[in-house]
């Protein structure tokens, strides 16, 4: 329901590889029926520009929705091939994951499901931010997990009201204890508009990391509040 803003109540507060692409070609087919087809492929996602190319960290992304009667699914797959650079990389990561969402009369829940394996770093601040362990060999491995995302959009006061739970479970494979790491984010929030442009917002986060090795835990609390307004040109 909030998208990729709204401070930690983004899906990339628990979603692996929010990354931004530099040399980066991306194409969509046309819609048949409700179906369409998406890829992309950077051939330098961080703008090093090594003099080999495959010492520069590439992505290969892919993914398929459908889009009819309210209905909109996605079916997603990357491919992060991460170099390895004087003896020292990681492993390269993959997501793979499913969204879907309905609009109903009045509502629009929402679920979304993601599973990873060796990512460079997991989530954003205020909350901790999980990251692998630095790269002392070739093909170090990094952080293993699921997040699930779930919550609706409400018809309610002339305007809409959001709700999200989004939840992580994962291990940090690349340290020597293989850290057990978690993630869990309530999000509440209120749109009401002022005209067809112009859009009042409000809401709250609440959230809470915690990464556990030998029984030792270290627990991060966040709270956001925040308003403001929109106004679409």
């Amino acid at each position: 329901p909030f998208a990729t803003g709204w401070g930690i109540a983004a899906s990339g507060s628990s979603m692996s590889d929010y990354l931004r692409m530099d040399n980066t070609f991306a194409w969509q087919s046309p819609k048949i029926d409700g179906w369409q087809v998406m890829a992309q492929y950077s051939l330098d996602v961080l703008g090093t520009e090594a003099e080999r190319n495959v010492d520069n960290t590439r992505y290969l992304s892919g993914g398929v929705t459908y889009m009819k009667n309210g209905l909109n699914v996605l079916a997603f797959a990357g491919w992060r091939m991460t170099p390895t650079v004087e003896g020292k990389g990681y492993k390269d990561g993959q997501t793979y994951g499913l969204a879907l969402n309905k609009q109903f009369d009045g509502f629009k829940p929402y679920l979304a499901a993601q599973y990873a394996r060796n990512s460079l770093s997991v989530g954003k601040k205020p909350l901790s931010v999980f990251k692998a362990v630095e790269a002392k060999h070739p093909n170090t491995k990094g952080i293993n997990g699921i997040a699930i995302i779930t919550g609706t959009d409400i018809s309610c006061f002339s305007g809409t009201f959001k709700a999200a739970v989004q939840y992580f479970h994962g291990k940090n494979e690349g340290a020597e204890n293989k850290d057990k790491l978690k993630r869990l984010i309530f999000s509440i929030g209120q749109e009401y508009p002022l005209s067809k442009r112009t859009v009042l917002y409000a809401g709250t986060n609440w959230g809470k990391s915690e990464a556990k090795a030998h029984g030792h835990k270290e627990i991060t609390r966040a709270l956001e509040l925040f308003s403001g307004i929109k106004h679409s040109f």
